[in-house]
């Protein structure tokens, strides 16, 4: 900031030099260009009034002009660098988030993973506990039925000896009644065999 003060310090003075012997030129009104003025000599009368005039603009200007643009200067210069701290916060902050985001959503993913995998667990373990359903069920089905079949048997084998005990006591009592002959005895049990249901 220093150094822009000076460079327009120094452009004012060597415009401010240069227009000075124009300045008093066309006030004095000579317009005869044999008795013009050389700009390298040095008048000590013009140097002192180009001095003062220059210092008074140079305080003028640093009063009215200078320290007013200067302050907006420093206002932008400030209001950039706060500008520019804001968004390097606001970057930080973004990339904190981005941080807290990713970790949540790696959180998230390893959460899904083990949910899955106990579902996995879960059902394996209910198709388990239905396939031991199953099989106690067809086992007592199983069961049942075979004791249904013993029963069957079981039945089927009284109704034979009820059968054979009635068949028997039938034959007694007519063997009883009449004396048998070999024929007799042949034919007795044809017609008993006769009489039992036949397995086909």
């Amino acid at each position: 900031m220093k150094f822009c003060k000076f460079l327009f310090s120094v452009a004012v003075l060597v415009a401010t030099w240069q227009a000075g012997p124009a300045l008093l030129l066309a006030s004095g009104g000579e317009s005869d260009t044999a008795t013009a003025v050389n700009p390298l000599t040095i008048d000590p009368d013009l140097a002192i009034f180009t001095a003062l005039i220059f210092i008074v603009l140079l305080l003028f200007l640093s009063k009215f002009a200078w320290r007013p643009l200067m302050e907006g200067l420093d206002r932008r210069e400030k209001s950039i660098t706060d500008r520019i701290e804001e968004a390097k916060r606001g970057a930080e902050q973004a990339a904190e988030k981005l941080a807290q985001y990713e970790a949540k959503l790696a959180e998230a993913g390893a959460e899904a993973e083990k949910i899955l995998v106990q579902a996995r667990r879960d059902a394996a373990a209910a198709t388990e506990k239905l396939l031991a359903e199953a099989r106690e069920e067809a086992d007592r089905e199983r069961r049942r039925a075979l004791g249904d079949i013993e029963a069957a048997k079981n039945q089927a084998i009284q109704e034979i000896a009820q059968r054979s005990a009635d068949l028997a006591f039938s034959l007694a009592r007519k063997v009883i009644h009449r004396e048998l002959k070999p024929e007799d005895h042949a034919a007795l049990i044809r017609e008993a065999l006769d009489q039992l249901p036949s397995k086909n």
